[in-house]
């Protein structure tokens, strides 16, 4: 009636790529501008979209609000418990499909996040010199969810780790990830990036192509 697609409500966006939370979307704009021209064309012009859900349990609301747009919906969940089961509300739902979403998957884990990803390398000064707190211990290195990795580490130094804790670490470690996308993933871990990369390729190139 307006005159305007739907989609101009989420800034011209084609396809919108929902993350968990708003350092996801810091850190992996910048990972992904890194990765491909493609994709980074796609988020210059507007035509990719991120936005963050802020919890699993958004999923279905903020897909259904990103169809309701007429765009394109795709989401990058951590693969752990809250994850499945906010994705799979969403899928008896109707809002999102299995060819929808790609999890932050490493292999010998039960349950990963995206934060499993990154290389410890990247911030084990930044935990050392604000926190004083090691990674260098047998806490941080079993094969237990990043969350669950560092609460341990805190907790064996004697550390508080709590929801305001977990917060500020997050968004601490986004910012050296955006700050330097060429070294913060970790090889071993790197597959469940590069699979959101080449899934997102070929989504814009159905697009480009006419295909939805």
């Amino acid at each position: 009636m307006l005159g305007v697609r739907a989609s101009d409500n989420l800034r011209h966006a084609e396809i919108v790529l929902l993350v968990e939370g708003s350092d996801d979307k810091t850190s992996l704009t910048a990972l992904l501008t890194h990765a491909s021209a493609k994709v980074r064309e796609a988020l210059e012009s507007g035509t990719l979209a991120l936005e963050a859900l802020e919890g699993a349990t958004n999923l279905s609301y903020k897909a259904s609000l990103v169809r309701q747009a007429l765009c394109l919906v795709h989401a990058f969940l951590d693969c752990d418990e809250a994850g499945k089961q906010g994705f799979e509300r969403a899928r008896i739902q109707g809002v999102i499909t299995d060819g929808e979403i790609n999890w932050s998957l490493c292999d010998g884990m039960a349950e990963s996040e995206i934060e499993d990803l990154y290389d410890p390398e990247v911030y084990e000064q930044l935990l050392q010199n604000v926190y004083r707190v090691s990674i260098k211990i047998p806490e941080f290195r079993t094969s237990k969810k990043w969350s669950s990795r560092m609460a341990a580490s805190f907790r064996r130094q004697g550390k508080l780790w709590d929801d305001r804790v977990e917060a500020e670490v997050k968004t601490k470690l986004a910012g050296l990830v955006a700050a330097s996308p060429q070294r913060a993933l970790l090889p071993a871990k790197k597959p469940a990036f590069d699979g959101l990369v080449r899934t997102l390729e070929t989504r814009l190139r159905e697009l480009s192509s006419g295909r939805r």
